[in-house]
C-alpha cells in the first residue's frame, strides 16, 4: 500500500497516511487531532521518498519505542495496531526551544504538560508539596515574637538610667560619712556628663542630696567664692555633704576633684570650706534628714591662684566650677558604703558679684 508523509497542523509531528485517505479526515496518532488531507493529485505520481535526517542514537525503553526514530509506513492511521507509528526527528532547536518553554510555564504553575514537545512523552513537572497551616503558623508567631523582644530591648536601652564613673566615687573622708572604697580610677580631669552639669539658681539632685548654686562672687581679696545651698533629701540618714578632704589631694591621686576649670590658662585647685547653717544641721555641715545649710567653697590665698582667679573673671565666656559632693550610702558588696558625686556649676564670669 502507497503511503504519504503528512505534517500535522496541531502537533507539528510526521504522520504516514495511505494515498486512498487524500482528501478525507484522518486522526493524528500522536495528538489524537482530526485533520483535513490534501486531495489526491489528477494524474498519480511516484511520490518521491522525504529526506531523512542523519541517524541519531536512541535510547529504548523495553515496554514501548523510542519517539526519535525514522518514521515507519503503517496501515493503521489510529494507532491501534502494532508497531506504533513513528515520527521524524524534529529539529534540536524546535526541541531546546519547546522544553524552555515547557519548564517556564512549569514553574509558574500554569502547566502540567506541554503538548508541544516531541510525542507529547514530557512527564510532568512534579510540584512542590504546599506548607502545613500549623508550620505557617510557627513562624508567623516567631516572627512577631522577634519584633516584640527587639522592639523592648531597644525600648530599655534607650530609656535604662545613665551610670558614669562620677556618680560612684570613693569617700576619702572615711570618718565623715563610711569607710573608704577602694582606690578611684575616674581621673579627675575627664570630661563631666552634661547631666552633671548645673547653672546658677538651679537644682540638682544625685542620691540623698539636692544642690543649688545661689552665687559666685569675689571677695575684696581677689579670691573666688561658690555658694551652695545643700539639702539632705533622705529619710534616715545623717552626713556631711562636702568635707575639707574634698578640696584637696589624697594618697590615691595628685588632684581633687573639686577646682575651678580655667581652660587653657590652668585650674584653679584647692580652697577652703565654710558653712552657714539653714536649717538644722551644726556647724561642720553635718545635716540630718530634711536640713539645709549653706557651704562656701574659696579659693586659696596663694599669688598665682589670685591672679588665675581675676583672669577668669574678666572671660567672657562661661566656665565650670566642679564640686565633689558626698551623695549618701550606696549598696557596694553587700554592705552600705559611703560613695560621692561630681557636679559641675556652670556660670558666666560676667555676673560675678563684687562682696564688701
Amino acid at each position: 500500500m502507497e503511503t504519504i508523509q503528512l505534517q500535522c497542523g496541531n502537533c507539528k509531528n510526521m504522520m504516514a497516511i495511505s494515498t486512498e485517505h487524500l482528501g478525507a479526515q484522518v486522526q493524528c496518532p500522536h495528538c489524537q487531532a482530526v485533520l483535513q488531507t490534501p486531495p489526491p493529485p489528477s494524474a498519480p505520481a511516484p511520490t518521491p521518498p522525504p529526506p531523512r535526517e542523519p541517524a541519531i542514537p536512541t535510547f529504548r525503553r523495553p515496554e514501548r519505542d523510542s519517539i526519535f526514530s525514522e518514521p515507519e509506513p503503517v496501515d493503521d492511521l489510529f494507532g491501534a495496531g502494532d508497531p506504533p507509528p513513528r515520527v521524524e526527528l524534529p529539529k534540536p532547536a524546535a526541541i531546546a526551544a519547546s522544553m524552555s518553554d515547557a519548564f517556564a510555564a512549569a514553574r509558574d504553575g500554569h502547566a502540567d504538560h506541554d503538548e508541544s514537545l516531541p510525542g507529547g512523552s514530557m512527564p510532568a513537572p512534579r510540584r512542590e508539596a504546599p506548607k502545613s497551616a500549623f508550620t505557617s503558623y510557627l513562624l508567623i508567631g516567631l516572627i512577631s515574637y522577634s519584633i516584640c523582644t527587639t522592639g523592648m530591648v531597644a525600648y530599655l536601652l534607650s530609656n535604662w538610667p545613665s551610670i558614669n564613673a562620677f556618680d560612684w566615687l570613693a569617700d576619702p573622708a572615711p570618718g565623715k560619712g563610711g569607710a573608704r572604697q577602694s582606690k578611684t580610677r575616674q581621673s579627675p580631669d575627664a570630661p563631666l556628663p552634661a547631666k552633671n552639669i548645673v547653672a546658677i539658681n538651679d537644682s540638682i539632685t544625685i542620691g540623698e542630696v539636692s544642690v543649688t548654686p545661689a552665687k559666685v562672687t569675689m571677695s575684696p581679696e581677689g579670691n573666688l567664692i561658690l555658694t551652695l545651698r545643700i539639702k539632705n533629701v533622705s529619710t534616715e540618714t545623717r552626713f556631711t555633704p562636702i568635707s575639707d578632704s574634698f578640696l584637696k589631694a589624697s594618697e590615691t591621686r595628685d588632684k581633687p576633684y573639686t577646682y575651678l576649670e580655667g581652660n587653657s590658662g590652668g585650674n584653679l585647685v584647692g580652697g577652703y570650706l565654710e558653712v552657714k547653717r539653714i536649717k538644722g544641721g551644726d556647724d561642720e555641715g553635718n545635716l540630718g534628714p530634711s536640713d539645709e545649710a549653706f557651704f562656701r567653697v574659696t579659693t586659696t590665698d596663694r599669688p598665682d591662684d589670685r591672679l588665675m582667679a581675676k583672669k577668669i573673671a574678666d572671660r567672657t565666656e562661661p566656665v565650670v566650677w566642679r564640686v565633689q559632693v558626698r551623695r549618701g550610702f550606696v549598696n557596694f558588696r553587700g554592705r552600705p558604703v559611703s560613695a560621692t558625686a561630681v557636679i559641675g556649676v556652670r556660670f558666666n564670669p560676667t555676673t560675678i558679684e563684687k562682696e564688701a
